[in-house]
């Protein structure tokens, strides 16, 4: 073989070698993508729409968006102190950029979405969002805004029968729904909302909280919640126990699917009314338990949980004696 003919087949082999190359990426399913993507934030799952031409439009089909306005704030600031004008322009783009993103969504469905808002936006605008995602029957929700919104449609929110877990971390007043309906619901979990209706009977403002009197509509608020497996209980320090009709712990449900509950401070007698209705009870953490009875305990009336299935007790203040 000539000298010229050995010297040209490094160069042959090269143009081949490109020439059969692949964009092995572009060739990744979608759910995979789906699943590597739904890791990341949704502005830096956008970017990898320059990795591959096939990818250009792959945003639309996205399941899982997290959406944070505090991240683009620290990336333009570059920790630098930003005049008003400069905020003003960062709230606007961020604000256009999550209307774009789910107005672009061709997708019917969305497994997660969650909105973090350090700023205050227009409260008809949060509630677009929320409710456009809702329409795509997400799965998860949740939305963190500390500032504080003008209203919130919670008729939507607590009539949304895909929801599995629903987060609201959102300074806000709303009128409690007549009717809740949530029946796939697993984990909730509501702060900052203040609950009110005519009577101001019910009042929340941390993860779930009810009236000083365990009243029946209070117990009819909790059926719609039987099926959850974790629930967390504020404002339970009932101070006229004794007093509670026997027909609102009789409309106490059967939570058969509860795995984790979380109480404040809680009276005895209450306590033991809402484990017997915890079969499957796991887990119980209370603030403190007032007016602790040591008959209580006795081994005819012990909820079952304590027998099958309770395998840890938190109380942080511990117990006071009647």
């Amino acid at each position: 073989m000539s000298e010229d003919a050995s010297s040209n087949m490094p160069r042959k082999r090269r143009k081949t070698s490109k020439h059969d190359e692949k964009d092995r990426m572009s060739n990744l399913p979608l759910c995979i993508m789906d699943q590597i993507l739904s890791h990341l934030s949704t502005k830096d799952a956008l970017r990898t729409c320059i990795l591959s031409k096939s990818w250009l439009c792959l945003w639309k089909s996205f399941t899982t968006l997290h959406l944070d306005d505090r991240e683009l704030r620290r990336r333009r600031s570059n920790k630098k102190i930003m005049n008003k004008a400069r905020k003003k322009k960062i709230h606007k783009v961020f604000q256009d950029f999550v209307s774009t993103i789910l107005a672009g969504l061709t997708n019917s469905t969305i497994q997660s979405f969650s909105l973090n808002l350090a700023d205050k936006y227009n409260s008809c605008l949060v509630n677009d969002w929320i409710l456009s995602v809702l329409d795509r029957r997400t799965r998860n929700l949740v939305v963190h805004h500390p500032e504080k919104l003008a209203f919130l449609h919670t008729r939507s929110i607590f009539s949304c029968d895909s929801l599995v877990q629903l987060v609201l971390d959102i300074d806000c007043t709303v009128r409690f729904p007549s009717s809740v309906h949530l029946p796939n619901l697993e984990a909730l979990e509501l702060s900052r909302l203040e609950f009110t209706n005519p009577s101001s009977a019910l009042n929340a403002s941390a993860i779930l909280m009810f009236p000083d009197r365990l009243d029946i509509d209070a117990c009819r608020i909790l059926i719609q919640f039987k099926l959850v497996k974790y629930l967390k209980l504020g404002r339970l320090e009932v101070s006229n126990y004794d007093g509670l009709p026997e027909q609102a712990l009789a409309n106490l449900p059967v939570f058969n699917k509860l795995e984790h509950l979380q109480l404040g401070f809680v009276y005895c007698n209450l306590l033991m009314h809402f484990l017997r209705k915890t079969p499957n009870l796991t887990i119980l953490e209370t603030q403190g338990i007032l007016k602790f009875d040591k008959e209580l305990l006795d081994s005819a009336i012990v909820p079952v949980c304590f027998k099958t299935s309770l395998k840890v007790i938190l109380i942080q203040e511990g117990f006071q004696f009647s």
